[in-house]
Protein backbone atom coordinates (compact mmCIF):
# COMPACT_ATOMS: atom_id res chain seq x y z
CA UNK A 1 0.00 0.00 0.00
CA UNK A 2 2.70 2.45 0.76
CA UNK A 3 4.82 1.43 -2.31
CA UNK A 4 1.69 2.85 -4.41
CA UNK A 5 0.32 5.62 -2.65
CA UNK A 6 4.04 6.71 -2.62
CA UNK A 7 4.14 6.50 -6.49
CA UNK A 8 0.78 8.17 -6.89
CA UNK A 9 1.96 11.16 -3.87
CA UNK A 10 5.48 10.86 -3.38
CA UNK A 11 7.07 11.71 -0.13
CA UNK A 12 6.80 10.59 2.95
CA UNK A 13 2.46 9.77 3.71
CA UNK A 14 0.72 11.76 6.61
CA UNK A 15 -0.77 9.25 8.51
CA UNK A 16 -3.75 10.23 11.16
CA UNK A 17 -5.35 6.95 13.01
CA UNK A 18 -8.54 6.82 15.01
CA UNK A 19 -8.38 4.80 18.00
CA UNK A 20 -5.30 3.26 19.49
CA UNK A 21 -4.88 5.35 22.65
CA UNK A 22 -4.00 4.37 26.27
CA UNK A 23 -4.85 0.56 27.30
CA UNK A 24 -5.36 -0.50 23.13
CA UNK A 25 -3.27 -3.13 21.85
CA UNK A 26 -3.34 -2.60 18.23
CA UNK A 27 -2.86 1.24 18.32
CA UNK A 28 0.95 1.16 19.29
CA UNK A 29 1.68 -1.48 16.52
CA UNK A 30 0.40 0.62 13.57
CA UNK A 31 2.17 3.95 14.63
CA UNK A 32 5.22 1.03 15.37
CA UNK A 33 4.54 0.04 11.75
CA UNK A 34 4.39 3.11 10.07
CA UNK A 35 7.81 4.56 11.95
CA UNK A 36 9.85 1.08 10.99
CA UNK A 37 8.63 2.01 7.34
CA UNK A 38 10.06 5.37 7.19
CA UNK A 39 7.47 5.73 4.50
CA UNK A 40 4.98 7.03 7.38
CA UNK A 41 4.35 9.87 9.56
CA UNK A 42 1.39 9.73 12.40
CA UNK A 43 0.37 13.39 12.32
CA UNK A 44 -2.94 13.25 13.37
CA UNK A 45 -5.49 11.54 15.72
CA UNK A 46 -8.34 10.73 17.51
CA UNK A 47 -7.16 8.22 20.00
CA UNK A 48 -9.50 8.28 22.41
CA UNK A 49 -12.99 8.78 22.96
CA UNK A 50 -11.74 10.49 26.51
CA UNK A 51 -10.43 13.93 25.53
CA UNK A 52 -7.44 13.58 28.45
CA UNK A 53 -6.64 10.10 27.54
CA UNK A 54 -6.80 11.32 23.75
CA UNK A 55 -4.02 13.67 24.53
CA UNK A 56 -1.99 11.62 26.72
CA UNK A 57 -1.75 9.37 24.10
CA UNK A 58 -0.76 12.39 21.16
CA UNK A 59 1.82 13.18 23.77
CA UNK A 60 3.47 9.89 23.63
CA UNK A 61 3.09 9.42 20.58
CA UNK A 62 4.79 12.88 19.49
CA UNK A 63 1.60 14.33 17.76
CA UNK A 64 1.04 17.99 17.92
CA UNK A 65 -1.73 18.55 20.71
CA UNK A 66 -3.21 20.66 17.62
CA UNK A 67 -3.45 18.08 15.23
CA UNK A 68 -5.90 15.63 18.01
CA UNK A 69 -9.16 16.08 17.81
CA UNK A 70 -12.29 15.17 19.51
CA UNK A 71 -14.23 13.11 17.17
CA UNK A 72 -13.13 11.62 13.66
CA UNK A 73 -15.36 13.84 11.78
CA UNK A 74 -13.65 16.83 13.11
CA UNK A 75 -10.22 15.53 11.81
CA UNK A 76 -11.32 14.35 8.50
CA UNK A 77 -13.26 17.85 8.25
CA UNK A 78 -9.76 19.75 9.28
CA UNK A 79 -7.22 17.65 7.18
CA UNK A 80 -8.85 17.48 4.14
CA UNK A 81 -8.56 21.33 3.90
CA UNK A 82 -4.98 21.48 5.27
CA UNK A 83 -2.23 21.70 2.97
CA UNK A 84 -0.27 18.92 4.68
CA UNK A 85 -3.16 17.14 6.04
CA UNK A 86 -3.19 13.55 6.49
CA UNK A 87 -3.67 10.93 3.46
CA UNK A 88 -4.09 7.94 4.74
CA UNK A 89 -6.14 7.17 8.11
CA UNK A 90 -5.54 4.28 10.12
CA UNK A 91 -8.81 2.79 12.21
CA UNK A 92 -7.94 1.33 15.68
CA UNK A 93 -10.96 1.74 17.25
CA UNK A 94 -13.61 -1.24 18.13
CA UNK A 95 -15.28 -3.34 15.09
CA UNK A 96 -18.61 -1.40 15.20
CA UNK A 97 -16.90 1.92 14.38
CA UNK A 98 -15.07 0.36 11.59
CA UNK A 99 -17.87 1.22 8.64
CA UNK A 100 -18.41 4.92 9.75
CA UNK A 101 -14.66 5.61 9.93
CA UNK A 102 -13.98 4.36 6.98
CA UNK A 103 -17.12 5.88 4.87
CA UNK A 104 -16.13 9.14 6.29
CA UNK A 105 -12.52 8.94 5.27
CA UNK A 106 -13.47 8.21 2.06
CA UNK A 107 -15.94 10.70 1.25
CA UNK A 108 -13.16 13.30 2.24
CA UNK A 109 -10.71 11.53 -0.09
CA UNK A 110 -8.72 9.89 2.45
CA UNK A 111 -7.49 6.54 1.93
CA UNK A 112 -7.66 3.51 4.69
CA UNK A 113 -6.19 0.95 6.17
CA UNK A 114 -8.31 -0.68 8.97
CA UNK A 115 -7.38 -3.66 11.13
CA UNK A 116 -10.12 -6.39 11.55
CA UNK A 117 -12.72 -6.56 10.65
CA UNK A 118 -13.34 -4.52 7.66
CA UNK A 119 -17.08 -4.10 9.22
CA UNK A 120 -18.65 -5.53 12.01
CA UNK A 121 -20.87 -8.01 9.54
CA UNK A 122 -22.13 -8.92 6.17
CA UNK A 123 -24.32 -5.99 5.32
CA UNK A 124 -21.90 -3.30 6.47
CA UNK A 125 -19.22 -5.06 4.40
CA UNK A 126 -21.52 -4.69 1.17
CA UNK A 127 -21.98 -1.07 2.39
CA UNK A 128 -18.57 -0.49 2.05
CA UNK A 129 -18.00 -2.51 -1.18
CA UNK A 130 -20.58 0.01 -3.13
CA UNK A 131 -18.71 2.96 -1.80
CA UNK A 132 -15.25 1.89 -2.64
CA UNK A 133 -16.75 1.18 -6.23
CA UNK A 134 -17.80 4.53 -6.67
CA UNK A 135 -13.92 5.77 -5.61
CA UNK A 136 -10.29 5.30 -6.66
CA UNK A 137 -8.81 5.25 -3.27
CA UNK A 138 -7.10 2.71 -1.82
CA UNK A 139 -8.68 0.69 1.10
CA UNK A 140 -6.35 -2.05 3.10
CA UNK A 141 -6.77 -4.53 6.08
CA UNK A 142 -4.55 -5.84 7.67
CA UNK A 143 -2.68 -8.83 7.78
CA UNK A 144 0.45 -8.44 9.92
CA UNK A 145 1.54 -11.78 10.05
CA UNK A 146 2.49 -12.79 6.45
CA UNK A 147 5.03 -10.15 7.09
CA UNK A 148 7.03 -12.46 9.38
CA UNK A 149 10.15 -14.27 7.64
CA UNK A 150 8.78 -17.61 8.64
CA UNK A 151 5.72 -17.33 7.43
CA UNK A 152 7.10 -16.44 3.98
CA UNK A 153 9.81 -19.17 4.11
CA UNK A 154 6.86 -21.13 4.56
CA UNK A 155 5.03 -19.97 1.49
CA UNK A 156 8.08 -20.35 -0.59
CA UNK A 157 8.90 -23.69 -0.03
CA UNK A 158 4.90 -24.54 -0.70
CA UNK A 159 5.55 -22.53 -3.87
CA UNK A 160 8.50 -24.51 -4.71
CA UNK A 161 7.55 -27.60 -4.07
CA UNK A 162 9.83 -28.39 -1.14
CA UNK A 163 6.96 -30.67 0.74
CA UNK A 164 5.00 -31.88 -2.23
CA UNK A 165 1.06 -31.44 -3.13
CA UNK A 166 -0.53 -29.64 -0.04
CA UNK A 167 -3.41 -32.04 0.49
CA UNK A 168 -4.66 -30.95 4.26
CA UNK A 169 -4.17 -27.09 6.12
CA UNK A 170 -4.76 -27.50 9.75
CA UNK A 171 -4.47 -23.36 11.00
CA UNK A 172 -4.93 -22.90 14.64
CA UNK A 173 -4.96 -19.38 16.29
CA UNK A 174 -4.88 -19.35 20.13
CA UNK A 175 -5.14 -16.85 22.28
CA UNK A 176 -6.35 -16.75 25.95
CA UNK A 177 -6.71 -14.02 27.37
CA UNK A 178 -10.59 -13.84 27.49
CA UNK A 179 -10.82 -16.85 29.67
CA UNK A 180 -11.93 -15.08 32.63
CA UNK A 181 -14.60 -12.45 32.53
CA UNK A 182 -12.61 -9.83 32.43
CA UNK A 183 -15.51 -7.71 31.05
CA UNK A 184 -16.77 -7.62 34.36
CA UNK A 185 -13.47 -6.07 35.72
CA UNK A 186 -13.00 -2.58 34.16
CA UNK A 187 -11.14 -4.02 31.60
CA UNK A 188 -12.51 -2.17 28.28
CA UNK A 189 -11.14 -3.79 25.39
CA UNK A 190 -12.64 -6.96 26.85
CA UNK A 191 -16.21 -5.39 27.72
CA UNK A 192 -16.61 -4.75 23.75
CA UNK A 193 -15.03 -7.32 22.57
CA UNK A 194 -17.28 -9.55 24.10
CA UNK A 195 -20.68 -7.85 23.30
CA UNK A 196 -22.15 -8.92 20.34
CA UNK A 197 -23.16 -5.05 19.45
CA UNK A 198 -20.14 -3.63 20.03
CA UNK A 199 -17.92 -6.50 18.22
CA UNK A 200 -20.11 -7.90 15.65
CA UNK A 201 -21.96 -11.12 15.55
CA UNK A 202 -18.66 -12.89 14.79
CA UNK A 203 -17.32 -12.16 18.04
CA UNK A 204 -13.74 -12.65 17.69
CA UNK A 205 -13.91 -15.24 14.66
CA UNK A 206 -14.11 -11.73 13.09
CA UNK A 207 -10.79 -10.10 13.53
CA UNK A 208 -8.99 -13.29 15.28
CA UNK A 209 -10.07 -16.20 13.47
CA UNK A 210 -9.51 -14.13 10.31
CA UNK A 211 -5.60 -14.35 10.59
CA UNK A 212 -6.21 -18.35 10.35
CA UNK A 213 -8.18 -17.51 7.31
CA UNK A 214 -5.73 -15.44 6.18
CA UNK A 215 -2.63 -18.02 7.00
CA UNK A 216 -4.07 -20.90 5.29
CA UNK A 217 -4.52 -18.95 1.81
CA UNK A 218 -1.25 -17.01 1.97
CA UNK A 219 1.15 -19.53 2.89
CA UNK A 220 -0.89 -22.21 0.23
CA UNK A 221 -0.91 -19.47 -2.42
CA UNK A 222 -4.60 -20.90 -2.71
CA UNK A 223 -8.15 -19.79 -2.48
CA UNK A 224 -10.96 -21.49 -0.17
CA UNK A 225 -13.84 -21.97 -2.49
CA UNK A 226 -16.59 -23.26 -0.04
CA UNK A 227 -17.08 -23.14 3.44
CA UNK A 228 -18.66 -25.38 6.48
CA UNK A 229 -18.79 -22.79 9.38
CA UNK A 230 -19.42 -24.78 12.76
CA UNK A 231 -19.22 -21.93 15.85
CA UNK A 232 -19.96 -23.32 19.30
CA UNK A 233 -21.04 -19.94 21.35
CA UNK A 234 -19.64 -20.78 24.32
CA UNK A 235 -22.85 -21.86 26.52
CA UNK A 236 -21.53 -25.25 26.87
CA UNK A 237 -18.61 -24.53 27.51
CA UNK A 238 -18.21 -23.67 31.61
CA UNK A 239 -15.33 -21.08 32.49
CA UNK A 240 -14.15 -19.54 35.63
CA UNK A 241 -16.37 -16.53 36.56
CA UNK A 242 -18.77 -16.47 34.18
Amino acid sequence: MCTELEGAMGGKLKMGMVGGGPGSFIGPLHRLGAQLSERVELVAGVFSRTPERSRAAAAAFGVNPDRCYPTFEAMFAAERSAANGIELVAIAAPNHFHLPIALEALACGIHVISDKPATANLAEALTLREALGKTALIYAVTFSYTGYPMIREARARVLNGEIGRVRKVNVTYSQGWLSSALERSGNERAAWRTNPVLSGIGGCISDLGVHAFNLAEYVTADTVKEILPDLNNGRNWPRTGR
